[in-house]
């Protein structure tokens, strides 16, 4: 048996343009005079290390118990995250580097990613993504 429907779902949708756009203020830095630059930098320095950050979601697994509607008791859990901003890591590369007497970082590059998360955990919808950036610390001189 061969059964055909001709109904349709309706007209196909209509999308407007939209534009996301996202800022990261570093003007906080340059008020401390500390340089962040994706690029070298053409004065006098010295290096004395290069950062990489690399951070990650935080994840904890919360189990409770539930009441069900026939009054039986059951465990339950699910994921609750923290989601680690790019701030956050720019933020730690900046602490590490100034610990180390720098008072800029140069060459500056970042990234996220998702971290892969093997099928057949029980982690498999767990959204653990990832934000890198790596840069040189170095110490301006006469600036």
């Amino acid at each position: 048996m061969f059964v055909c429907s001709c109904a349709t779902a309706g007209p196909p949708p209509t999308f407007e343009k939209t534009f996301d756009v996202k800022a990261l203020d570093l003007a906080e830095y340059a008020n401390e005079d500390f340089l962040i630059t994706p690029n070298a930098y053409g004065g006098d320095y010295v290096t004395l290390a290069y950062i990489t950050v690399d951070g990650g979601n935080a994840a904890v697994n919360v189990t409770y118990d539930q009441i069900n509607d026939f009054g039986g008791s059951y465990t339950s859990s699910e994921w609750k995250q923290e989601v680690v901003s790019l701030k956050e890591v720019i933020e730690a590369a900046v602490n590490a580097a100034k610990d180390m007497g720098a008072n800029g970082l140069v060459n500056v590059q970042w990234h996220s990613d998702a971290d892969i998360i093997p099928r057949g955990t029980t982690w498999t919808r767990l959204d653990r993504g990832k934000i890198y950036i790596e840069g040189w610390a170095i110490k301006r001189l006469a600036h």
